[in-house]
């Protein structure tokens, strides 16, 4: 095995390890991106000739299984899923049992003994659980069963939850209780049962083996049968293939997750006849009649409760609200504040104080909302929009009703905004926000005025120290030094919506250094701004809509240069169109000045990795990021910041 995927096979089996163990240290989507990976280079590896292991069984609980617990293989798209039908026979009028694919810990019980096992070790050796299953109160046993052993998963519903164990501490280790899953895979690896905690846990039968299991002509009648008997069974719905689509997919996902952590759906064969000319996967031994549907928003999602909606108001006066949610723990990490988009968002969510909703961590980074299992009334959203956070103005709705806004232009938190995008755009370091807050609430409300401040005055702020008051006179410095590409100007100066740096460098291409110059410099004649509009109209890639913004604020602009006096860089690299076509996006590293010359070079940079992207510019190319393993998956290639750099000729 060269280097490569022995590295990839490493991350498989640590991954799957710590999984089992109730700490998993990647998303399931971050892992079967590996397993493809590793699939695509080594088809013939040894992982995929056995069944995944399980969690790691203590010697004197390690017992053999009755029967095989297998996994199932997964499919991440319906396109996917379309193929699997295919490939076993599938016609459109075929029927498929959905039920979900709960996020707990699989078991097999002997109804009759209360013998119970829970997959761990090797191929066919288990974890005796007896003695846990014996203090699960919540499931029902008959011991004159006619069904000699039933499999199903052990879970935590979200109601027990919260009721019992979030924003608990867990008196077994002393430590905050983090997740379902993790919570209840780690009472089933103690030895010593804990009553008083596994009596909140519930079995979810979704299968029989043995004696009495046979005789049933469909899956559907089983897993009916089985519920008639114990109650607990699992959520299905009996479809035609020919009714398979997302949207009635995702329909069931959210009805069926409103109840307990799902990460995802299982589909079987209805006809329990064609089960055996299905048969197994010939190497993991994986039944072929059910597959695993796990599109990413499906996976490794976590129920939480809204307590409010905060709300800052940017520089163009739009209400920006983050969702504050009672914490979850989520790869590792603990989420507490993911965004809540646009006022439409939230109003048509129905997300407000009180509402529950489903989060993820999207590229296994970002918090995000996907789904709400319970929505409150618009009046409750309303208390978050209603008036401007900053100056309790009422707000009112923008244009397209997306967006509730301050009316005020001269309201003290979109002027701060305005400042913190200035220091943004321009650089500044290690000034965050908070610094910049005690800085306008010292009078320093613009540009102009912080361009202008000295040493001395910034120290009598309080929270501002001697180096960081340096380094803000030293940034300064270094502008009045060296001077501002009129593009960036544009871009810093925020006279024009939808128009950046790179826009405003393809807006001023064909124009000439003496006619900006006088533009600039307010000497600008009528017949001379004719030209440089007959020059915008037949520049190619501005419309008539860039032009108009254009033409409506540049009187604007030119004010704001004079009032700044921040000198232009007339010389500024010009980097052609080296990078014309390339899409180009960052992981594990900024560089601002890279991605503006990227830019002007005709490439542009992106947030998110899709097969369209030419390059992933990271800190180590050997990087385990969302974006690194997403890039890997789909041959893009990943580079460092000298790679672009020599691109660029720099």
């Amino acid at each position: 095995m060269n280097n490569n995927k022995q590295q990839i096979y490493d991350k498989i089996v640590k991954a799957n390890k710590e999984y089992r163990n109730g700490t998993p240290i990647m998303s399931d989507l971050e892992y079967d991106t590996w397993i493809d990976k590793l699939k695509e280079i080594d088809p013939d590896n040894d992982w995929f000739k056995h069944i995944e292991p399980g969690m790691e069984v203590s010697e004197n609980r390690k017992t053999k299984l009755p029967y095989p617990m297998k996994s199932l293989d997964k499919v991440k798209s319906l396109s996917e899923l379309k193929k699997w039908f295919i490939k076993i026979g599938l016609k459109d009028t075929d029927e498929v049992v959905v039920t979900p694919k709960y996020d707990g810990i699989s078991l097999l019980c002997n109804e009759r003994t209360m013998m119970t096992y829970s997959r761990g070790g090797s191929d066919n050796e288990g974890l005796d659980c007896k003695k846990h299953m014996e203090t699960m109160r919540s499931v029902y046993h008959d011991f004159h069963s006619p069904i000699e052993y039933t499999f199903g998963e052990a879970i935590i519903t979200h109601d027990c939850w919260r009721k019992y164990f979030q924003g608990k501490i867990n008196p077994l280790n002393g430590q905050p209780y983090k997740s379902a899953r993790n919570t209840v895979s780690g009472l089933f690896r103690r030895d010593i049962p804990s009553s008083d905690l596994l009596k909140h846990v519930r079995l979810y039968r979704y299968g029989a083996f043995g004696e009495g299991s046979k005789g049933f002509d469909s899956y559907i009648d089983l897993v009916q049968y089985m519920q008639r008997i114990y109650g607990d069974s699992t959520c299905r719905s009996l479809l035609k293939v020919s009714d398979i689509n997302e949207y009635n997919l995702k329909m069931l996902f959210d009805d069926w997750i409103r109840e307990c952590a799902i990460d995802g759906l299982v589909l079987y064969v209805n006809d329990i006849s064609k089960w055996d000319s299905i048969g197994r996967h010939p190497s993991t031994g994986n039944p072929q009649w059910a597959i695993a549907y796990k599109p990413e928003e499906f996976t490794s999602a976590e129920v939480t409760i809204v307590k409010y909606i905060d709300c800052k108001v940017s520089k163009n006066g739009y209400l920006r609200p983050t969702v504050a949610i009672e914490e979850v723990e989520l790869e590792g990490a603990t989420i507490e504040n993911p965004t809540g988009y646009n006022a439409r968002f939230c109003f048509d969510k129905g997300i407000g104080a009180g509402a529950e909703i489903r989060v993820i961590r999207s590229g296994a980074v970002i918090p995000k909302i996907v789904g709400v299992n319970k929505t409150v009334i618009k009046e409750i959203t309303e208390i978050a929009f209603s008036n401007c956070p900053s100056c309790f103005n009422p707000t009112v709705w923008n244009e397209t009703k997306t967006d509730r806004m301050c009316p005020d232009p001269n309201c003290p938190g979109r002027l701060l905004a305005k400042l913190v995008y200035f220091c943004e755009k321009m650089e500044y370091e290690d000034i965050g926000e908070e610094t910049l807050k005690a800085i306008f609430n010292a009078g320093i409300e613009t540009p102009r005025l912080l361009l202008q401040v000295d040493l001395s005055d910034l120290q009598k702020i309080d929270g501002i120290g001697y180096d960081t008051a340096s380094k803000i006179i030293e940034k300064n410095r270094s502008i009045f030094d060296e001077g501002v590409s009129l593009p960036k100007l544009m871009e810093i100066s925020d006279c024009f919506e939808g128009i950046g740096e790179k826009k405003a460098t393809l807006l001023l291409s064909n124009i000439d250094n003496d006619t900006l110059r006088l533009w600039t410099n307010r000497e600008l004649s009528t017949t001379d701004l004719l030209v440089i509009v007959n020059i915008l109209n037949n520049t190619k890639g501005i419309g008539k809509k860039m032009i108009d913004e254009f033409l409506s604020n540049e009187r604007v602009f030119v004010n704001w240069v004079n009032e700044n006096q921040i000198p232009i860089d007339w010389n500024a690299k010009d980097t052609g169109d080296l990078l014309a076509g390339k899409k180009i996006c960052f992981t594990g590293v900024r560089d601002r000045q890279l991605e503006a010359l990227i830019m002007k070079a005709g490439g542009k940079v992106t947030n998110s990795i899709s097969k369209n992207t030419s390059w992933l510019v990271a800190d180590d190319p050997n990087s385990s990021s969302g974006k690194a393993v997403k890039a890997r998956a789909l041959g893009i290639s990943i580079v460092t910041i000298d790679e672009i750099k020599n691109q660029l000729g720099l």
